[in-house]
């Protein structure tokens, strides 16, 4: 599965490390994250993760808005919503395989 657990370093000293989800996308060709964890200290968005490892879901969706990409990560499928401005938009697809 292309989605790996990557540990993000806390924006403090003596912090706990925050958890974040990388995986590659196709569309933005590059990679986008769902952090699980913030670091203590941090702020920012967090997703709650569910279902098997080998084929998890993210809730809420992710928008990114400098790519234009915005999916939802289900039963292990991303799916791009219709304001994607890639290709990818409105198609449902797993995660790719591609190496971080």
């Amino acid at each position: 599965m292309g989605l790996e657990l990557v540990r993000v370093a806390s924006p403090r000293e003596g912090g706990a490390p925050g958890e974040a989800w990388w995986f590659w996308c196709a569309g933005c060709n590059t990679h986008h994250a769902f952090t699980t964890k913030l670091a203590e200290g941090a702020e920012g968005p967090v997703w709650a993760k569910s279902g098997p490892p080998e084929r998890p879901t993210f809730e809420p969706s992710l928008l990114c808005r400098d790519l234009g990409c915005h999916l939802l990560l289900r039963g292990g499928m991303l799916e791009y919503l219709g304001d994607c401005a890639h290709a990818l938009a409105g198609k449902r697809v797993p995660i790719p395989r591609e190496p971080l």
